[in-house]
Formats: C-alpha cells, structure tokens, sequence
C-alpha cells in the first residue's frame, strides 16, 4: 500500500493489500480526524486519488488542512469529495452533495460513482460512520457498510473508516471486527498528562506489532509516532 507507506513503516505493519477496509476507533479528540487528513495527503503525495466523505466537518475545511501537507497545490485536485455535512447548514451544492443523512442508498451511489471515476488503489476516507446513528438504525448502517466494503474491495481500492469509541452497542464493535480488515486503536493514558497511544488490533493476513505505541500531534497537525 504505497501510499500509506510512511505510516505503515512507523507501525511495523508488513503490508496492507489493495481491496482493504482499515478501522480507526477512539474517543473524541484523540485525533482519528487528524489521522485521516494526514493519510489523505500522504496518498496524493503519491499521485494516489483520494475520495473523502465528509460527515463531521465542511469540504472546504478538509480541503484546506489537506493543502497545508502536500508538496504541491495542484495535488488537490486529486481529492474528490462526498458531502454529507452542507445539508445541516442548507447548503447543497454539486452531484455530489447529499440532501439528507437518512439515505444511505444515495450515499452508495455517490460513494461508488466518485470511487470509480478515481480508478484502482484509490483511497476511500469516512470520517465519521458515528454519525451516521443520528439518522439511521445499526441494522441499515451494518448493510451500508458490507455493501461499499465489498466494493471497495471489488475495485481492489483501499478504505478508511472512523468510528468513536464507547457510544454505540457492544455487537456493532463486534461486527465491525469481523467485517474490516485492519483494526488502529486510539486511546488517552492519564499520568500527569493525557498522553496518546496507539496500536494495530488487528491486521489480516500480514505480520504487524501489538504493542502501544506513544503519538503526538504537532503543532502544524502532523501526526508523528513514536515506534
């Protein structure tokens, strides 16, 4: 997976193969976020295409921290966005703008469209499938996301999908478990100080390290770790 490579080499991951889904979970403000626009502009430092759909925050705003990171201005136009956020606030703007959060089959197709206009070994980036609870029933969100797992498998792209840690039922952690194929779990350690670690739950199919790994966010939103 060549464009999560710096990454991947921070977390002692051997491979990530094209057609996976990646969950990143943890509480709010841990930084799954942060992770997602770093990874965003890792991939189209690379040339890779990125599709970002946008739940919790406007495309302008992603747009723009995104810029701060990659090597040159034009690389944005690699990212095409699935707006799920100007709805809230009664904009609506462009094909793919959704008009509400309830239709999970619009979001599909906006989702696949934009996937397949992007070509293989995209990167596909939901932050966050949390709020998606706010419109809709755990049953509906679990058939969404085997669908467009199996897509971006299917077009052997790569998937990353946020989710917050301890507001939803204990069988919806479970099944995302079963259903992705890497699991990044975030959290807060107390000392004198909150300090945030990470680790690889789970990695199918390639060799990766347990342990907790120390990370920071930096001042100019990089996320750095210390392996």
């Amino acid at each position: 997976m060549a464009c999560f490579q710096k990454t991947i080499q921070s977390l002692h991951i051997g491979s990530i193969q094209p057609g996976s889904n990646i969950l990143v979970t943890g509480p709010p403000g841990i930084g799954k976020t942060t992770l997602c626009r770093n990874l965003a502009a890792e991939c189209l430092n690379t040339e890779t295409g990125v599709v970002y759909v946008t739940l919790d925050a406007a495309p302008n705003s992603v747009r723009e921290s995104v810029s701060a990171e990659i090597n040159s201005k034009d690389l944005i136009d690699r990212i095409t966005f699935v707006d799920c956020y100007s709805w809230m606030i009664g904009e609506i703007k462009g094909p793919n703008t959704l008009s509400h959060l309830s239709n999970l089959g619009d979001l599909s197709v906006k989702l696949f469209t934009a996937l397949q206009e992007k070509g293989m070994q995209s990167t596909v980036i939901v932050d966050s499938v949390s709020t998606l609870f706010v419109y809709n029933g755990e049953n509906e969100i679990v058939r969404f996301l085997q669908v467009n797992l199996a897509r971006i498998k299917q077009l052997r792209c790569y998937g990353l999908w946020t989710v917050e840690e301890g507001i939803h039922g204990a069988s919806f952690y479970n099944t995302l478990r079963h259903i992705m194929d890497v699991i990044l779990e975030l959290r807060f350690e107390e000392s004198s100080t909150l300090e945030r670690r990470l680790r690889v739950h789970t990695c199918k199919g390639s060799s990766h390290a347990t342990q907790w790994f120390p990370f920071d966010i930096l001042a100019d939103g990089q996320l750095t770790v210390t392996a």
